[in-house]
């Protein structure tokens, strides 16, 4: 029997190796470019042992492939040769990527990305300064002269002797088994686990904190998730003052001297598009009438924007004031391990207690690791909600059984606290429990319906918390992640597409209409004054209850926009390209550059915000040294 087994023993053996390259790399990286020990803990390094061989099995699958194949003549001389050929060729290149970045790192404080093998290619700069860095680093291709030398050695003691199993049917049944259940598992190995979603590298944050991501990852893996994917460029629009002087993304505070630190909870809705919104979009039918209460009684403004289309942007959107200026969403992209202001770590300094509640299946939308990279203290999904039957048999928790467990939650949490609950009943296919299918029933489609039941548990949320004793000194912030299905040619359009609720809410404040537009990027700023904090951060945002003159921006199809009350500007990166009227042209259909209008200011300031975020983005320098 344990003949039969014998090439996937050898496989593991193998790929074994690979893993002890792995992790000796990792010990010079680490050895190389931290100096601090106190901070890296155990889980850092498995981590990073989770990383590598999910890697390495991904990277790998011709090496499984050719192993697992059900063919006799496995085990002749010159098929084994070529398996030692190509498992050197496979990963001493995998080797060698780790080892550039021992060095490379100093520079960029991040893992290398798709972007590096771009670099190489560009122009004859690597040809001209590879003897330079093979004299200055002359260590590093000792290092993987080394390594090579020691997996072929390894790797010549797993030799195969010829077995004498029978080569009939019973072989081939077997051995296809074999094939079928390996390449299964190893696929699973390959993916990182059974979870929704294969590994990010956002999922590093999983394991350690921002600082700590890169010793996590490893090259390969960084490359390899941001291949095909499209990468920033440095921009020069302006000098780097001048770009500031039409928008600076370094703020500072001073305290307010009050030293009052309210608790701050934001609520994310789920698809709540202005659309739906009576109190917000005119002479539209409405969909929450709880809401449309609650928001007369908040500070609002002209219109409030997403600075992106899904969710997945929404986050660092609203905790990172990241607008989603690229093609990739941050959390996803080559720049996910990149170390970022957040909200809840700027909190956390002055006291704060910090979390983020999410009813759905954990792993979603990578919203679990986005979560631990921005500091929350703590996360909790449908894997902390202690009542299964609430399950709505796709997404996770239904809204209403969730937020009232949210308001449960809260009272135990120690004052001050900033908590961020994110719901999920109003996304496809919009499921309401069965006791509210014929109460909610008046919307034409489907996601109307599920708007109403989530307001309802809005409204039975706000009920509960206007009994507990941390509400009256709370600010409640009120958004959605972003807008969905439409009925209306103006939510279809690159304005109404953007448009949803933005309020500050307070029971002890007076409500108020500020003038001029808000945005996702402006809450972070704008939590943070009136929390009185004291102190310098990187915001794409503004502080609504104190700048003026405000814009919203966006990326949509390779275009860049900005938005204030009056007009939009389209950019492709070069040159204006659109400039419509909101007010008077609501559809947009007729482009005032074609007419001659120019908006000098506007077009500037987008063009600072797109250089700086592309160069704080790439350059790793989201965050105030």
């Amino acid at each position: 029997m344990s003949k039969i087994f014998t090439h996937i023993h050898l496989l593991l053996i193998r790929l074994g190796i690979v893993v002890i390259a792995f992790s000796l790399c990792r010990l010079v990286f680490w050895m190389s470019n931290y100096s601090h020990f106190s901070d890296v803990d155990v889980w850092v390094f498995i981590g990073g042992l989770h990383f590598d061989i999910a890697t390495i099995f991904l990277l790998n699958a011709p090496i499984i492939i050719f192993h697992l194949l059900p063919v006799p003549f496995r085990e002749r001389p010159g098929y084994q040769t070529f398996l030692k050929v190509l498992f050197l060729v496979i990963n001493i290149p995998l080797i060698a990527l780790n080892l550039v970045d021992v060095e490379y790192f100093k520079f960029t404080f991040k893992r290398s990305t798709a972007d590096l093998l771009h670099l190489i290619t560009l122009g004859d700069d690597m040809g001209n300064l590879l003897p330079q860095f093979l004299v200055d680093y002359w260590y590093l291709p000792l290092i993987l002269i080394l390594l090579s030398w020691g997996m072929h050695f390894l790797y010549k003691k797993t030799s195969l002797k010829s077995s004498r199993l029978l080569r009939g049917w019973r072989y081939y049944t077997v051995h296809s088994v074999l094939f079928i259940v390996g390449f299964g598992l190893a696929v699973v190995v390959a993916r990182g686990g059974l979870q929704l979603k294969p590994l990010s590298i956002i999922s590093a944050s999983e394991y350690s904190k921002t600082d700590n991501l890169p010793l996590v990852l490893n090259t390969p893996f960084t490359i390899t998730k941001t291949l095909g994917k499209s990468s920033l460029e440095d921009v020069e629009y302006f000098s780097e003052s001048e770009a500031k002087q039409y928008f600076d993304p370094v703020k500072s505070f001073q305290s307010d001297g009050t030293g009052e630190k309210p608790n701050v909870v934001i609520l994310i809705l789920e698809s709540f598009s202005e659309e739906y919104i009576g109190a917000i979009n005119g002479e539209r039918k409405s969909y929450t009438p709880f809401l449309d209460s609650l928001l007369k009684k908040s500070t609002r403004f002209e219109a409030g924007y997403a600075n992106g289309r899904k969710s997945i942007e929404a986050l660092p959107a609203i905790a990172s004031s990241l607008p989603a200026l690229m093609t990739s969403p941050y959390i996803s992209s080559g720049y996910g391990g990149n170390s970022v202001t957040a909200l809840p770590k700027m909190l956390e300094r002055q006291g704060y207690i910090t979390s983020f509640f999410h009813g759905g299946n954990n792993g979603t939308m990578g919203f679990d690791a986005f979560s631990d990279a921005a500091g929350f203290g703590r996360y909790v999904g449908r894997n902390e909600y202690p009542y299964s039957g609430d399950y709505d048999g796709n997404w996770g928790i239904f809204d209403e059984p969730f937020l009232q467990f949210f308001a449960d939650e809260l009272e135990e949490e120690p004052e001050p606290f900033m908590s961020t609950m994110f719901t999920l009943s109003s996304h496809h296919p919009f499921t309401i429990p069965a006791e509210y299918k014929d109460v909610f029933t008046e919307g034409k489609r489907p996601i109307h319906n599920s708007i109403r039941y989530t307001d309802f548990a809005l409204k039975r949320f706000f009920d509960k918390a206007r009994e507990m004793d941390w509400f009256q000194n709370t600010w409640f912030v009120i958004t959605a992640d972003h807008t969905t299905i439409t009925q209306d040619p103006f939510y279809l359009n690159r304005v109404g597409g953007y448009r949803v609720p933005i309020a500050f809410y307070h029971p002890q404040k007076s409500p108020a209409e500020i003038p001029g537009v808000a945005q996702h990027t402006d809450i972070m700023p704008s939590v943070l004054r009136l929390t009185g904090y004291e102190g310098d951060f990187v915001s794409f945002g503004y502080n609504v209850f104190e700048e003026e003159n405000r814009y919203a921006f966006g990326y949509l199809n390779n275009t860049y926009h900005i938005i204030d009350e009056k007009y939009l500007l389209e950019f492709d990166g070069e040159k204006t390209i659109g400039i419509y009227d909101i007010e008077e042209d609501s559809q947009l259909g007729i482009n005032l550059l074609e007419a001659g209008l120019k908006l000098p200011q506007m077009e500037a300031t987008l063009k600072s915000v797109i250089q700086q975020f592309n160069s704080r983005m790439i350059n790793n320098n989201l965050t105030v040294q």
